[in-house]
């Protein structure tokens, strides 16, 4: 049987299979995709419901980058303000899908589709958290360097759920 602990070193071991991506495979060539994309204004707006807590909303508007290729529109951006670390951030568009790779203090790799549930891990500099995302809306406007985004959704962390909105403008 595995236990907590062995679930942990693997949990760290994915992670650190991820970080090495980032230094020339799979999600390293999306980071490469980045560096010749065009700059434009993101602003994020995020908002967060935990039972019986008011929503709190943050926004961050800053400068990013814009690429399409192969039919998927990809952002970039540094997040600063809304995170405890400096992170990048990584959306990657495709049809109906949303994916959000965040590198750095805080990483994670998650998923957004319509009615459907994703697993993963939230990596910070104190511990790794396993987090489970259920996707209630996914709209996506696109009209070529210009788009907007909006997402609904929960995440469960240790048992606590917490709803979720984020739109992305760009």
């Amino acid at each position: 049987m595995i236990g907590n602990k062995d679930i942990d070193k693997i949990t760290d071991a994915v992670m650190e299979k991820r970080s090495e991506k980032l230094k020339g495979g799979k999600a390293g060539m999306e980071m490469e995709d980045l560096q010749n994309a065009d700059p434009i204004i993101i602003t994020i707006t995020s908002t967060e419901k935990t039972a019986g807590e008011d929503e709190v909303e943050y926004v961050l508007t800053t400068e990013g980058t814009y690429r399409e290729k192969n039919g998927k529109v990809y952002l970039g951006y540094e997040e600063t303000e809304l995170t405890d670390g400096k992170s990048k951030v990584m959306l990657i568009v495709d049809k109906d899908t949303l994916k959000m790779r965040r590198y750095g203090d805080n990483s994670t790799n998650l998923m957004f589709k319509k009615g459907e549930r994703y697993s993963s891990v939230y990596k910070t500099p104190y511990m790794s958290l396993r987090v489970e995302v259920l996707t209630d809306k996914v709209d996506i406007v696109l009209a070529g360097d210009k788009g907007e985004i909006d997402v609904a959704y929960t995440i469960s962390i240790g048992g606590q759920e917490i709803h979720h909105g984020l739109n992305v403008r760009y």
